[in-house]
C-alpha cells in the first residue's frame, strides 16, 4: 500500500497540528497577558496622559480640538475612550484596553503566518509579535498609538491576503496621482507629525506602488510637505 502524499494527509493529523499550534499560541498569549497585567497599574507616561485627557473629553461629549489641541489625529483618543468607558476611569483600564489590542494583534499575525506558511508558522509569528511588543526599546509597555495602528494595519493585511480585498480603480488612482505631481510643484500631502505616515500607509500604497517610492522618495510625505 503506497504512502499518503501531502495532499492526501489525514484530516485528523491536520486538526491535531492546528490544535497544538493554537495551544502554543494560547500559552504565549497567557504569558504576554501576565506580564502586561503585572505592570498594568503603573502611572501613565507622557503620551498616555495626553490621550487619556482627550478621551475623557470625548466621553463628556466634547468634540475633538474644541477645548484642547494636539497635532495627533483623534483615533487613539477614541480607542482610549472606549477602554475608559468599558473598564473605568483608571490607568488600569487603559492598560486593559492595550492588552486586548495586543492579543487581537497576535491573532491577526497568526492568521497571516498561517496564510504564508502553516499552523506552526502562524503560531510562532503570533507569539514573537506578542513578546516583541513588550520590549521597552519600542515603548511596548505603554499604550502608544503604534499598538492601535498595528492592529488596523494587520487587519488590512488579513483582508488583503486572506480575503483578497483590493483598492478599487487603483491603477487609475495612481495614474492620476502621477499626472498631478508632473503638473504641479505645490505640496500635495502635508503630515502634521511623523505618525501620519504610519497612519496613512494604505493611502500611500493606493497612490503609488512601494517599489516606485524607492525611485521617487520625495513622493512619500514625512513630517513636512515633501510631495
Amino acid at each position: 500500500m503506497s504512502a499518503k502524499t501531502a495532499d492526501e494527509a489525514d484530516p485528523s493529523d491536520e486538526k491535531r497540528r492546528r490544535r497544538r499550534a493554537l495551544l502554543a499560541l494560547g500559552l504565549a498569549a497567557l504569558v504576554v497577558a501576565a506580564i502586561r497585567l503585572r505592570i498594568a497599574d503603573v502611572p501613565l507616561e507622557r503620551d498616555e496622559g495626553e490621550y487619556a485627557y482627550f478621551a475623557q473629553l470625548l466621553l463628556q461629549g466634547v468634540a475633538p480640538w474644541a477645548e484642547a489641541y494636539t497635532m495627533k489625529m483623534p483615533g487613539t483618543a477614541a480607542a482610549y475612550a472606549l477602554a475608559l468607558g468599558l473598564f473605568g476611569q483608571t490607568a488600569l483600564a487603559i492598560r486593559l484596553g492595550l492588552l486586548v489590542v495586543s492579543l487581537l494583534s497576535m491573532v491577526l499575525v497568526y492568521a497571516l503566518g498561517r496564510r504564508i506558511g502553516d499552523e506552526w508558522t502562524g503560531a510562532a509569528a503570533g507569539a514573537a509579535y506578542g513578546f516583541l511588543s513588550l520590549a521597552v526599546a519600542v515603548l511596548g509597555p505603554a499604550a502608544h498609538a503604534t499598538h492601535f495602528v498595528a492592529l488596523f494595519a494587520l487587519a488590512g493585511l488579513v483582508l488583503r491576503h486572506g480575503f483578497g480585498w483590493r483598492i478599487e480603480n487603483r491603477a487609475a488612482i495612481r495614474h492620476e496621482f502621477r499626472r498631478i505631481r508632473r503638473e504641479s510643484k505645490r505640496p500635495l500631502l502635508i503630515c502634521a507629525n511623523h505618525l501620519t505616515l504610519v497612519d496613512s500607509a494604505l493611502v500611500a500604497w493606493a497612490l503609488m506602488s512601494p517599489p516606485r517610492y524607492v525611485l521617487e522618495f520625495d513622493a512619500l510625505a514625512w513630517n513636512t510637505p515633501e510631495v
